[in-house]
């Protein structure tokens, strides 16, 4: 039987700040049409993690290969190729409120050079059908509800098709049918785009609703 490809892969990998090691021989893999949640406690790496898996944090020792990248090789010059993978999800949905839901997702193709203005319009369309909001194309993102902006939020992540979407606390500020709505599209983006999610969450009960792989920050690895 064919394995599936990993789209992530940390092996021994550690992690340090000046006063000592955050992460230490942390070894995980994330595959193609995976979801997989983080939890910890507050202060237990969580953020180091998913700030390694952005670029933005270093690792010390180890390896690790993000959707056919070594970490290790990324600089000033071509980080910003490397962050065109990976798509991002906050707690605070990150929107410009003045704008139009059409506005937003636009601005993120012009800044990633995408320059034809069909294909703009095109795909922008196609992921506001995806997460369920082509009827608002032209609404402020500001009159949106929290659950329409964390939509819209996810539909600005998979604009670039991205390989590993990282979801930090996407539930964080929504009610509870909000949020289960926010998890079951994360679920189905996942599937459709065949691309690996991992969603950070203080939210327990989630992973007994929508149920998948745990990887636990604790004793300064993941377990």
């Amino acid at each position: 039987m064919n394995q599936i490809p990993l789209v992530a892969k940390l092996t021994n990998v550690s992690i340090d700040n000046p006063s000592g090691p955050i992460l230490k021989d942390v070894n995980c893999s994330i595959a193609e049409a995976e979801l997989c949640y983080l939890i910890g406690k507050t202060g237990s790496g969580k953020s180091t993690l998913l700030k390694l898996l952005y670029g933005e944090n270093e690792l010390t020792t180890g390896r690790a290969e993000i959707a056919g990248t070594n970490l290790s090789t990324l600089t000033p010059a071509n980080i910003h190729l490397y962050r065109r993978k990976l798509g991002m999800v906050f707690q605070d949905f990150a929107l410009f409120p003045e704008w139009s839901v059409f506005d937003n997702l636009s601005y993120v193709l012009k800044a990633t050079d995408w320059t034809n203005k069909k294909e703009i319009q095109n795909r922008v369309e196609e992921v506001l059908t995806a997460v369920q909001l082509d009827t608002e194309r032209s609404r402020l993102s500001a009159k949106l509800s929290g659950g329409e902006q964390q939509r819209l939020a996810i539909a600005r992540a998979i604009l670039n098709k991205p390989e590993l979407l990282i979801a930090d606390e996407p539930t964080g500020n929504l009610d509870p049918e909000s949020a289960d709505e926010i998890l079951n599209l994360i679920r189905r983006l996942t599937l459709e785009n065949n691309m690996a999610s991992i969603v950070a969450t203080h939210d327990h009960s989630l992973l007994q609703r929508f149920p998948a792989r745990v990887l636990r920050c604790e004793g300064g690895t993941i377990v």
